[in-house]
């Protein structure tokens, strides 16, 4: 349920009051914040679904997640679903477009961007022919 008296403020959200487990929402700026407990765990999870990216970057984060950097050299476009999932998985992929041609790489590229959007990600293009997409967990600098 959504926790009009929370006091969600800066870089952290105060807690809400509620039964332990319930999966409440609070709402901070510029980001939407649900705590919840996993039955099959002793820990609690918070999930940030974000609006603004800068600002979810600074939020913790309690599921700690291995980090995976995997290289694909895709050699045609039905490998894009393989870099999505990686995603889904939370780890970064970079994707190396030499095998493929022109209107194969964009075509890549622009499903592979599709999915970074949604999973509020960000796609970094290296080289002419090398993309590197990364999941909300992880924060790209140039």
């Amino acid at each position: 349920m959504w926790c009009p008296s929370a006091a969600a403020t800066g870089d952290h959200v105060n807690r809400c009051s509620g039964p332990a487990g319930s999966g409440m929402w609070c709402r901070g700026r510029g980001a939407e914040v649900i705590l919840s407990k996993n039955k099959n765990q002793n820990h609690s999870a918070l999930r940030v679904k974000s609006r603004d990216r800068q600002h979810s970057a600074s939020m913790f984060q309690a599921r700690h997640v291995p980090l995976e950097i995997v290289l694909l050299r895709p050699e045609k476009t039905e490998e894009m679903e393989r870099a999505v999932h990686l995603l889904q998985g939370h780890a970064t992929v970079v994707v190396d477009l030499q095998r493929l041609d022109a209107a194969q790489a964009q075509r890549f590229i622009d499903f592979l961007a599709g999915a970074v959007w949604s999973l509020d990600g960000t796609l970094e293009r290296v080289s002419e022919q090398v993309i590197v997409a990364a999941p909300m967990s992880v924060l790209l600098s140039n």
